[in-house]
């Protein structure tokens, strides 16, 4: 493969940082478009609760998710907060668990490769190829 020019270089050079730039930007807006929306609905749900502060109204608002009553006699703000990052965290596992069964597959037949090159006589442990054990080991 022939060297490239200086001049080639450069052009790929400013091509890539155009891109990067580009790419970082849009990084940067869609940030401020999820925070912006977030911050949007805190707001205007406090101006929904604002207008109804110490007012009698006709109807009643709770707030319920999946049968929980966070008002009154139901889940206080502590609970409530334990149960979120209890269901976050075991979530965030369950999608790291994922994506780590997602890369084995992916380079288990790279991994195979390269350890044959190495030692052509080297014996398979069977694991499938997710990184699991044998259905029929278990």
């Amino acid at each position: 493969m022939a060297k490239k020019s200086k001049a080639v270089l450069e052009a790929e050079n400013k091509i890539l940082r155009k891109s990067n730039f580009s790419q970082g930007l849009t990084a940067i807006i869609q940030t401020f478009i999820r925070v912006g929306g977030a911050v949007a609905i805190v707001y205007l749900c406090r101006l929904i609760v604002g207008d109804l502060a110490g007012k009698q109204t006709a109807s009643d608002i709770k707030f319920t998710l999946a049968g929980f009553d966070f008002i009154g006699d139901g889940l206080k703000p502590n609970e409530i907060v334990a149960y979120a990052v209890s269901a976050g965290s075991v979530l965030y596992g369950l999608l790291q668990k994922r994506l780590r069964k997602n890369t084995i597959e992916k380079m288990h037949v790279r991994t195979g490769n390269l350890e044959k090159m190495i030692d052509p006589k080297r014996s398979s442990s069977n694991l499938t190829t997710r990184g699991d054990t044998r259905p029929e080991d278990l």
